[in-house]
């Protein structure tokens, strides 16, 4: 996966022949990877000028360059040891190898040399860098073809292709290679099942090879400049994208750290919640304990006094209390309303528990009823009244309890 992250994803390969009156043709095209499978985005067959291209390009754009015609020379060199390089001295008597950009193509026993002077292809390299463009490898000849020879419709004999003679042994090794302007492909031809204009092939090629250049080796001139630029561009192109990696594992820890805290934030608030209603149920419970205290002296003082505790039973009551229900009040031998009329004294009800209250759901309360029940000093419990407030939707009920 990091490999996709560090490779070319474009590339614009340009091919520059310099014909004998010093002329240029030029021709160009955008190769694109996207995930496994790369494409020709866009094509140029036939550019006006190298500022043409320039001008549709954005600066910054990797280029890869491929120069030919006039000003190259080429020679074949039948060379057995693979590890040593053909002497520039055979090659070009009386050269020095200062003034000269080298670049040796090594197909089986034979070294194809191809030699350009320095200061032309650096003016080339100075122009094309003065337009914004990032220039990252310099190719000479028809050879970078050999990296795309397994991908073409060539099926034997000579290679041919706007006016580049490839003799081959076979389907890759080259045997010899010359260039005449008038000859062309006898047949269209394709990369894989792509049809490509022949003035393509050396573009498309260079592009190839420089977005492959971790997979290949590459075919083209040693120029410290452009091998330095290169590296430059990789290696940020690396660091941008081990930025972005630990960006994204910060990225995610975050939003891990996010959840976890809201998890834990409402889990703390439900906690907090449920801490506030056990101590107002308790407040409420020491309210009512308050009160009955005060109707036990009370009776007292009218001269009843039962053997049984009445704190016990409001505890034993509230003890089986379920969630969703809340009280409001509770009344141990109320005064009778009735009696006390008909008396026109204070009467009180014998053996009588009155409990107020509210709760979410009836279900609750007839829940706690039945708890209630089980009780082995409660002789009876039914529930008096129920009403749903139509303001907050509570349950305002009332029990009776007798024991």
């Amino acid at each position: 996966m990091l490999d996709r992250l560090y490779r070319l994803d474009s590339v614009v390969g340009l091919q520059m022949h310099i014909q004998p009156d010093g002329s240029l043709k030029l021709s160009a095209c955008r190769i694109r990877i996207k995930g496994s499978a790369l494409e020709i985005e866009k094509k140029w067959p036939s550019l006006t000028s190298v500022k043409s291209l320039q001008d549709e390009l954005p600066k910054g754009t990797v280029l890869a360059l491929n120069i030919s015609g006039k000003g190259i020379l080429t020679k074949v060199v039948e060379q057995v040891s693979e590890d040593t390089a053909p002497d520039l001295s055979a090659i070009l008597p009386g050269a020095a190898a200062a003034d000269y950009y080298r670049q040796d193509f090594r197909s089986g026993s034979r070294v194809f040399v191809s030699l350009s002077r320095k200061k032309d292809i650096e003016q080339v390299i100075g122009q094309l860098r003065l337009g914004g463009l990032k220039l990252l490898s310099v190719s000479l000849g028809a050879f970078v073809m050999d990296q795309v020879l397994p991908q073409l419709n060539h099926y034997g004999g000579p290679l041919i292709f706007d006016g580049h003679q490839v003799m081959l042994e076979g389907k890759e090794l080259w045997t010899a290679y010359r260039y005449e302007e008038d000859q062309q492909a006898a047949t269209p031809l394709k990369i894989e099942t792509e049809k490509l204009d022949e003035r393509l092939l050396l573009p498309y090629a260079a592009a190839f090879q420089l977005a492959l250049h971790d997979r290949l080796s590459l075919i083209g001139v040693d120029i410290d400049s452009i091998a330095d630029t290169r590296e430059r561009y990789l290696q940020t192109k690396k660091v941008k994208a081990q930025g972005m990696i630990i960006l994204s594992i910060f990225f995610v820890l975050l939003l891990a750290n996010f959840m976890i805290f809201s998890q834990l934030n409402s889990e703390n608030q439900q906690l907090e919640e449920q801490v506030r209603l056990l101590q107002q149920n308790s407040g409420d419970v020491k309210l009512q304990q308050n009160k009955i205290r005060e109707q036990e002296n009370l009776l007292r003082e009218v001269g009843w006094n039962g053997p049984r505790l009445k704190s016990g039973m409001i505890d034993q009551l509230c003890a089986l209390l379920p969630s969703g229900v809340v009280l409001n009040a509770i009344e141990i031998n109320p005064v009778d309303q009735k009696k006390t009329r008909e008396l026109k004294s204070t009467f009180f009800a014998d053996h009588q528990i009155v409990v107020r209250g509210n709760a979410d759901r009836v279900i609750n309360v007839n829940e706690w009823l039945a708890l209630i029940t089980t009780l082995k000093w409660v002789k009876k419990a039914e529930l008096e009244t129920y009403k749903v407030d139509p303001e907050n939707g509570q349950g305002q009920f009332q029990i009776i309890i007798n024991y």
